[in-house]
């Protein structure tokens, strides 16, 4: 599941997605998101954070839809357990936080959706 700060805040009475997860136990994952300011995740039955990227933003316009392009982009690209490893989970969500920021940087939800290759050269990688 992922939601906004706010949303989890005003709908499920939680912020915190460890809590989420406890709440409603058939959850294997949630992501709770908050603007500009940090991404928290609970996945593999760990809890951390990914702090979002420092960009000059034009329109933040789609950005959500846009970290869950990224987040299901990475999750094509491998079996759902590898989520269970720490560091693959951080880079997920790493490349998420990364695709949503980007796409703050042009007009519209739509035009500035980064590439793979995009997100990649943002990334340093």
């Amino acid at each position: 599941m992922k939601v906004s700060l706010e949303e989890a805040q005003t709908v499920l009475r939680l912020n915190s997605p460890a809590a989420i997860v406890q709440a409603f136990n058939q959850l294997e994952g949630v992501i709770v998101t908050n603007d500009d300011r940090e991404c928290r995740y609970y996945l593999g039955e760990r809890q951390s954070r990914q702090t979002t990227f420092t960009v000059n933003p034009v329109d933040t316009t789609g950005a959500g839809d846009a970290f869950v392009a990224g987040f299901l982009h990475q999750l094509c690209q491998m079996p759902l357990q590898k989520l269970e490893d720490p560091a693959t989970a951080h880079g997920v969500i790493r490349y998420a936080s990364a695709t949503a920021a980007l796409t703050t940087l042009g007009k519209g939800a739509i035009q500035p959706q980064p590439t793979h290759e995009q997100v990649m050269a943002f990334l340093g990688a």
